[in-house]
Parts: C-alpha cells; structure tokens; sequence
C-alpha cells in the first residue's frame, strides 16, 4: 500500500481497495489528499459495512455504488473540506 501524499497536494483521485477498518482509519488522510471535485473510489468493504464507512466520508457524496456476492465499492465526489464545510 502506497503512503498518501501530504495533505494539500490535491491528486484528482484515490483508489483505495481495502477492508472497512482501514478505510475508515485512513478517511481523513484520503480526503486530505484529494482535491475538491476529485474523486474517490472505495472498495473492499462488505455490504454491510457500506453505512459506516460513508459516516467517514462527510466531505464527499456518492455519485455511484455497486454490491456484487455482498461486498460493495462506491465512487465519490470531493464537494467540501473535510469538517463538511462547501469551499
């Protein structure tokens, strides 16, 4: 697993696909990376945990989702800073 960029480096995109913990764990630090309208793609998690990975997630929204055989990746949007705050 690559190490993420300093925060304010801005990538256009992160693809992380990882179990649930560690993208919940490391949600600040990808959020971080990307830049506001960037995107993120997170995989790896089950069904299940989608809910709680997303509460992670509060400076994106979720432009698209997909379950197969119960795991679930997602593809978000950047909107804000990460408190949640539209820049």
């Amino acid at each position: 697993c690559a190490e993420l960029p300093p925060v304010g480096s801005e990538l256009d995109g992160v693809v992380a696909n990882i179990l649930a913990p560690v993208l919940r764990d490391h949600s600040c630090a990808i959020q971080d990376a990307v830049r506001v309208g960037g995107w993120i793609v997170l995989s790896g998690m089950r069904a299940d945990q989608l809910d709680a990975v997303l509460a992670h997630y509060r400076a994106c929204s979720v432009t698209t989702s997909e379950t197969r055989e119960g795991w679930s990746a997602v593809l978000l949007r950047k909107v804000a800073d990460r408190a949640g705050q539209e820049i």
